[in-house]
């Protein structure tokens, strides 16, 4: 069963050869590797033409830029796998992800059509930050539930069955900002859901930056990527909906409380409180302080757990 990576690029001279790295010693073998650079001005283009060179599973396409989504899809249109798996060019996988991806595949139905896992959250240096990353195990039909929580993280976790990905294409150019999750949640309206509940993906949460007009652009998003959502799917009922908004609200403020963006964070919260005062007596509340909490005590877990770098370790 041939699966099919794809890596979009842009400007990643810094973090593209570690990644790269962590697909190659991938034990599943019967990949293809497709890197679409998408209009880099640094050393991205050349870095993996000679890792080409090496491996001759490796294809390289480039255009000018046009964002994550156009290169995903690029990537998408020249593969040939039967699965498709995504992988942002600043991210690590584990050495045995893709063979349990698709040892779930093998073990399950044909409807389901996307299987993820659980991530750690990596520094710019490659090691463990914090207790945990995304690890909540969802399976089956996940619509509603994905759309209150993205459960599934980020782009780097999912391999899809390519004969049900959307079309006409798998990303919709025209979202920009929350581009991942709304594909996730195309696919899981369109098909079942699968988990491996192992920290298979290293994923580096903290190399850019945000600031409060980010965070406008994040929440009209988030607000477009519901619109389209409805036009698609006009049945969501409006408590689902609801719970959808304070969820967005909830995880985004975690981000940014993450990255010590702390006006920020209160600020996006205080949006939350008004809009969803119910949502205070929430388990995603209560969530939301033990975070705060354990966060106060960051440096204590920090020297811990910067003993093992994710590509050392075995069991993650």
């Amino acid at each position: 069963m041939s699966v099919s990576v794809v890596i979009p690029a842009y400007n990643a001279e810094r973090f593209i050869r570690q990644t790269l790295d962590s697909v190659l010693n991938q034990s599943y073998r019967d990949m293809e590797i497709i890197i679409v650079d998408d209009g880099s001005k640094d050393a991205t283009l050349s870095i993996i033409q000679d890792y080409a060179t090496r491996d001759d599973r490796i294809k390289v396409y480039s255009q000018t830029n046009k964002g994550g989504s156009a290169a995903r899809n690029l990537g998408v249109e020249k593969s040939t796998g039967e699965f498709v798996a995504f992988l942002d060019a600043d991210d690590l996988w584990h050495p045995h992800k893709i063979q349990k991806q698709v040892d779930v595949f093998l073990n399950s139905s044909e409807k389901v059509g996307l299987v993820y896992t659980f991530s750690r959250m990596i520094d710019t240096q490659g090691y463990i930050e914090g207790q945990t990353g995304a690890c909540v195990a969802k399976s089956g039909d996940v619509f509603y539930d994905l759309l209150k929580y993205n459960f599934i993280g980020n782009g780097s976790v999912a391999m899809v069955r390519r004969n049900l990905i959307p079309k006409p294409h798998a990303f919709d150019p025209e979202q920009i900002g929350n581009d991942d999750i709304y594909f996730y949640l195309k696919m899981a309206a369109l098909s079942e859901v699968g988990v491996v509940p192992e920290f298979l993906v290293g994923y580096r949460w903290n190399t850019g930056q945000n600031n409060s007009a980010n965070i406008d652009r994040q929440i009209n998003s988030y607000k477009m990527m519901i619109q389209r959502l409805l036009k698609l799917y006009p049945d969501i009922p409006k408590s689902v909906l609801k719970h959808a908004d304070a969820g967005f609200y909830m995880s985004y403020a975690q981000t940014l409380f993450k990255r010590k963006q702390y006006g920020h964070a209160i600020r996006l919260l205080g949006k939350f409180v008004l809009t969803h005062p119910p949502y205070l007596v929430s388990q995603d509340f209560f969530r939301f302080i033990k975070l705060v909490l354990r966060w106060g005590h960051r440096k204590i877990f920090r020297t811990q757990l910067r003993k093992d770098l994710f590509l050392g370790s075995k069991t993650l």
